[in-house]
């Protein structure tokens, strides 16, 4: 709900958010409609970039663990 709040309240709007591991699984699980459980399973790397686009109250996850060179 935190996450829908935010992405509400900063509409058309660009948003980083650094947070933990388990925040970014819980917002894949919500977009992806799997539950959490589930969503536990995905691998994500430390200091690995996901991206979500809001739009419309839709939401696309574009990519998780990208990785910056360097």
């Amino acid at each position: 709900s935190a996450f829908q709040e935010i992405t509400s309240k900063y509409k058309d709007e660009r948003i980083l958010l650094v947070t933990h591991g388990g925040v970014i699984r819980q917002i894949i699980s919500c977009i992806l409609s799997i539950p959490f459980n589930k969503a536990q399973k995905i691998h994500l790397d430390h200091a690995g970039l996901s991206r979500v686009d809001c739009y419309d109250g839709n939401m696309d996850l574009r990519f998780i663990n990208l990785s910056l060179p360097g």
